[in-house]
């Protein structure tokens, strides 16, 4: 059962097998097949394909080992010109914005709108990455979101549906739906962490995989 019609968690647990055997393959073939699919699945905007070349195209990075080996001075170009392109990006985005209610998860009328932007993904991706990568030790305030990963997706999708029950929203109540979301994982998974080692998903599928039983939640 999914908490949300179309829950990519299915679908990336099905990729995850076909990922497994992927991972003796040379690097340079890893590289190639992530790049032609990732481009192909944008292009294409077939976003259920997108997952599996993204997934590939990370095992070549690590193989690589690009992010220990990029300099500093390249990720801080690469701040600044993907930055300049995600305000262009996000400009255009908001002028072709539908200005009525939107329907949650695509609904038809809004095909075209949501075509576009997902075209426009790797831009903000790679804003994202570089932004990390380069001031990486300024947001160390954010690790207790990734160390309960599964937990905090859960939890967002139950606090989505518990604050936006109807499926028509403007897009201003959807950024600010987002907003409250994000706030209070934030909060939660610092709180959480405050008195645990683990998210309580992440220690049920650490004890379900182990070969020993796992303790309780092991306090710090």
């Amino acid at each position: 059962m999914m908490i949300n019609p179309g829950d990519v968690l299915l679908l990336y647990g099905v990729y995850g097998i076909v990922l497994l055997p992927c991972m003796k393959l040379p690097k340079p073939l890893l590289l190639t097949v992530g790049i032609l699919g990732t481009v192909v699945a944008t292009v294409t905007t077939i976003k259920f394909l997108l997952p599996l070349p993204l997934m590939i195209l990370g095992l070549a990075v690590g193989k690589y080992r690009i992010f220990e080996r990029i300099s500093r001075t390249i990720v801080t170009r690469l701040v600044v010109v993907s930055g300049l392109f995600a305000v262009i990006a996000f400009i255009y985005l908001v002028n072709i914005a539908p200005s009525f209610s939107i329907q949650l998860y695509e609904p038809i009328a809004h095909a075209t709108f949501a075509d576009r932007a997902f075209m426009l993904w790797p831009i903000f991706t790679c804003l994202y990455i570089a932004l990390i990568v380069r001031f990486s030790s300024a947001l160390r305030f954010l690790i207790p979101i990734g160390k309960m990963p599964i937990t905090i997706y859960i939890g967002q999708s139950i606090l989505l549906l518990l604050l936006s029950p109807s499926d028509l929203i403007t897009l201003g109540q959807a950024f600010a739906t987002s907003a409250i979301i994000v706030i209070i994982c934030f909060i939660c998974s610092h709180v959480w962490l405050r008195f645990f080692a683990n998210g309580p998903l992440e220690w049920l599928i650490r004890t379900g995989t182990n070969t020993e039983v796992s303790r309780a939640i092991s306090q710090r």
